[in-house]
């Protein structure tokens, strides 16, 4: 009796979140994927190998959904990020969160990574992200993912031990392209278990790059809003042109990224006949001339870009890019869908925009004057 005493008037111990990143991904957030950098984040080597005990502003005692922690292989060393998953992402966003624990890695082969006490040993390279609860024990829900555990069979690791699952190969376009240097085409490929893009402005000049990732930190097809100022080496995928073993620059990126696998991972495919087309228009303006007319005073319009879409039920049809003083780019499902990353129109918030969907009639206007072939309609 006395010993049941004793236990009950023991303090009650639970798992905890532990939220921290490996320092080198302070200046290099865009690797991660992620949409945010929590305000209290902390940089540590800690967050690599872990340690007996972690101070109190690396952990936390809750999530409103899962704890996670990802490991991503960059130039031969791996870069680790751990924490409550709802800190990082855009707030409100439902594609972008996580509520089924799960557990995905990928072997990258081409990459050799030091292990052992000496660093003169090296191993092939994994990529891979997990989504745990905070459970009713004394360990850290997310400290399975350790440079240590991958020294030896990291694959049996992986599977056995963590019950992760290996992910699919895509093949995706790879191409890169800045402020008139570069391409943006579809003649190179690329292998991964995610395609990538990022298309927006870098230093406010034009950027747009298309790769492959050996893992994302979210489980759906999905688009996010990134603004970094980045020690900046190249894109989240393997993109190209810039070679991350050159010096990197420092460099403001305001774009928008995208995660794409399958389609039928998100969705089965929907007999065409059946689903409703829409249209949208969406204008832009480059950042840097809005900048430059504040600062300077400027009352004129900056100038403005247009991006049309045409949707077939939740799936993009057909694309039209009008970029100021650029030949307009005209893309089609079915010939371009390795240079476009989809994503379903429920998704995009293009049907929650005010004033974005426009008529058939004003798509096909404008497609036909840019010399769109005509769309041949499937009839009964």
């Amino acid at each position: 009796m006395l010993f049941l005493l004793f236990l009950l008037e023991l303090p009650f111990v639970s798992s905890k979140c532990v939220q921290c990143a490996s320092p080198n991904l302070q200046n290099q957030w865009q690797l991660t994927g992620l949409a945010r950098q929590p305000a209290n984040l902390q940089f540590h080597t800690f967050c690599e190998n872990g340690g007996a005990a972690y101070p109190d502003n690396m952990l936390t005692p809750s999530c409103s959904t899962l704890c996670f922690e990802m490991v991503i292989p960059v130039e031969n060393q791996y870069h680790f990020v751990r924490g409550c998953h709802d800190d990082f992402i855009e707030k409100g966003v439902t594609a972008q969160q996580v509520r089924d624990e799960k557990c995905l890695f990928t072997n990258v082969t081409d990459q050799l990574v030091a292990v052992g006490n000496d660093g003169t040993n090296y191993a092939p390279a994994v990529a891979a992200v997990r989504f745990a609860q905070i459970g009713k024990d004394t360990d850290y829900a997310n400290m399975k993912l350790i440079k240590s555990a991958f020294e030896k069979e990291i694959s049996k690791y992986m599977v056995e031990t963590l019950q992760c699952i290996a992910t699919q190969s895509a093949n995706c376009v790879k191409s890169m392209y800045y402020d008139g240097t570069g391409a943006d085409n579809n003649k190179e490929s690329c292998t991964g278990a995610y395609c990538t893009s990022v298309d927006g402005y870098l230093n406010g000049k034009r950027y747009v790059e298309r790769g492959c990732a050996p893992i994302s930190p979210y489980l759906d097809n999905v688009c996010l809003t990134i603004k970094t100022n980045s020690s900046f080496h190249s894109g989240p995928g393997n993109g190209g042109v810039i070679s991350r073993e050159k010096r990197s620059v420092d460099a403001i990126l305001d774009a928008t990224q995208c995660f794409c696998t399958k389609r039928t991972i998100i969705a089965p495919q929907v007999n065409p006949a059946l689903t409703m087309q829409r249209y949208f228009k969406v204008p832009f303006s480059r950042p840097a001339d809005i900048y430059k007319n504040n600062n300077n005073n400027d009352t004129r319009v900056p100038q403005q870009g247009l991006w049309y879409a045409h949707f077939n039920g939740q799936w993009i049809q057909r694309q039209i890019e009008m970029h100021p003083n650029k030949t307009p780019v005209l893309l089609v499902a079915g010939r371009d869908d390795l240079h476009m990353c989809e994503i379903p129109l429920d998704q995009t918030g293009l049907t929650r925009k005010k004033g974005a969907e426009i008529l058939e009639s004003e798509f096909e206007t404008v497609w036909l004057h840019l010399g769109g072939a005509p769309l041949q309609k499937w009839r009964p």
